[in-house]
């Protein structure tokens, strides 16, 4: 986000506002970047290759330097010579210790292959505070005898040069990079502004060196107590993402929660100490009719004598109904976009549990009719034609539900110990149900259009009165009829097949962690 004033300019002023408070336009961001990146590089040499944050570092850095070397300004070949010229000629004063006083200095860092001046200047201040020579006030010298540390200090006083003594070298400024190419890496790099990119490129180096200062990839010096409060019953390699304390976490697999469950004294006040009341349990469930951990148990849901018809509120009704409506008369883009709307809602503050109120099931039907013709289109353009077996769905979203399911299935994993909520089980059966229906329906279309192939075929009728010529064609036509058919059974067997197995490794799973619990 720059200013409009600038959108015409070739390139762009250093020190004049990006149109970001409190950043300033970068007077040499291709050095700048490179020298950052370079460094950073070379400090990640210190972590352990096997390091997950040097490897991602390492890989975004190395990227993003190939694009900041791509860019070339103008004449940055020419100055690139010059400049190699004049350093190798004052090679003494590019070095660390020929500095001034004040804090200005430039020397020279080699990176790789590359040969970075860094400088820096000493910004005048306030006269009054100011040196009248710009050395810095070291204060008075000590009287008596000095130590070996004192004396090291008189050694390097004696040795520098004198201020009068430094020669001035007209150093010539890098090419800057066209407003046209800034706008072009920062596209590239995709992080915003390239002043932007350079803090991002600041603050990765301070981590790396931190990281580097305090090695935290080595063992701790002083091992933490083990916990004797932890559940003997609980595994201690048992992962705590939410940081629960060790009571809760044994609350947690006597309810039959696992660890990445929120806890319910969040959402219930005094939880577990004080039962839930009607009231407070209508406003905890507000999008929903039923808790699916207590779908079908009449003693564990709250009783109340108002009516709840009002629970969910006018908006999920209505678009719920909406949805209904639309999948009965065919508009499934209209009821796709009611059911995204009706995701988007937040009763009560919370998500939308897609368990409730069959969601999930809705969802699968819209996937699965999606492009499907109306009924009304659908009765006029087959008017002519033989009726055929009508199908529900298309068999081309048969993936986008798998995909829809499996996702269902890895959030809500099934448990032993609620066996009435809606889980990986309910997915996984609704799954293989619309594979078998799916597999039947296409073989018996496979099979109509086979027969509608045959009858339409203008062999049959081009011998005239000729029966042993039409006879021996009416065998070939009758074993080349029966011969595809038997290469569609054998094509839908291999896919029950591949369905029965999978249902078998299912079963046998659910036993097996059942076993295990």
């Amino acid at each position: 986000m720059r200013p409009t004033a600038r959108v015409f300019a070739r390139y762009l002023e250093a020190g004049t506002p990006t149109g970001l408070t409190g950043l300033w336009t970068h007077a040499t961001p291709r050095s700048t970047l490179l020298y950052l990146y370079g460094t950073t590089l070379s400090k990640l040499q210190s972590i352990p290759e096997t390091s997950m944050y040097r490897q991602s570092v390492e890989a975004v850095t190395k990227h993003r330097m190939s694009l900041v070397e791509q860019m070339i300004p103008p004449g940055y070949n020419e100055w690139a010579v010059r400049a190699k010229e004049l350093v190798s000629k004052n090679s003494s004063q590019f070095r660390v210790a020929s500095g001034r006083v004040d804090g200005s200095e430039a020397h020279t860092v080699k990176l790789g292959d590359k040969i970075f001046v860094v400088g820096r200047k000493h910004e005048a201040g306030d006269i009054r505070v100011e040196e009248w020579n710009g050395e810095e006030d070291e204060g008075p010298e000590y009287e008596g005898i000095r130590t070996q540390k004192e004396r090291e200090d008189q050694v390097t006083w004696a040795e520098r040069k004198p201020l009068e003594d430094h020669e001035k070298i007209e150093w010539e400024d890098e090419p800057q990079m066209t407003a046209d190419q800034v706008h072009e890496l920062e596209q590239k790099i995709g992080a915003g502004l390239i002043e932007e990119v350079i803090q991002v490129a600041e603050g990765e180096l301070k981590l790396v060196e931190t990281m580097e200062k305090s090695k935290v990839w080595e063992d701790l010096e002083e091992k933490p107590a083990p916990d004797d409060d932890f559940p003997s019953s609980l595994p201690q390699s048992s992962i705590n993402p939410l940081s629960h304390s060790p009571g809760v976490v044994a609350q947690f697999a006597i309810a039959g929660l696992s660890e990445t469950e929120e806890n319910p004294s969040r959402r219930i006040r005094d939880f577990p100490h004080r039962g839930i009341s009607s009231n407070e349990a209508f406003s905890i469930e507000a999008e929903s009719d039923e808790d699916p951990e207590t779908e079908g148990d009449e003693a564990a849901r709250p009783k109340s004598k108002k009516s709840t018809s009002r629970k969910r509120g006018g908006h999920f009704d209505v678009l719920l109904q909406s949805i209904h409506y639309f999948l009965d008369r065919g508009e499934i883009a209209k009821a796709s976009r009611a059911y995204g709307l009706i995701l988007q809602l937040r009763p009560s503050g919370l998500p939308i549990d897609i368990r409730h109120h069959d969601l999930w099931a809705i969802g699968a039907e819209i996937l699965m009719r999606e492009g499907e013709e109306t009924l009304q289109q659908d009765e006029s353009s087959h008017e002519n034609q033989p009726k055929s077996t009508k199908r529900w769905g298309r068999a081309a979203n048969m993936n986008k539900v798998k995909a829809y399911f499996d996702t269902l299935i890895q959030q809500h994993p099934y448990d032993y110990k609620t066996p009435k909520v809606v889980s990986a089980l309910d997915f996984w059966i609704a799954l293989f149900s619309c594979e078998i229906y799916n597999t039947h329906t296409e073989h018996i279309l496979a099979l109509d259009r086979l027969e509608s192939e045959i009858d339409e075929d203008p062999r049959r009728e081009s011998f005239g009165n000729d029966e042993s010529i039409a006879s021996d064609e009416t065998d070939s036509v009758e074993a080349g009829r029966l011969h595809k058919k038997y290469e569609l059974r054998v094509q839908a067997l291999s896919i029950m097949k591949d369905i029965t197995k999978r249902m078998d490794s299912r079963s046998f799973r659910l036993k097996k962690g059942r076993k295990q619990d």
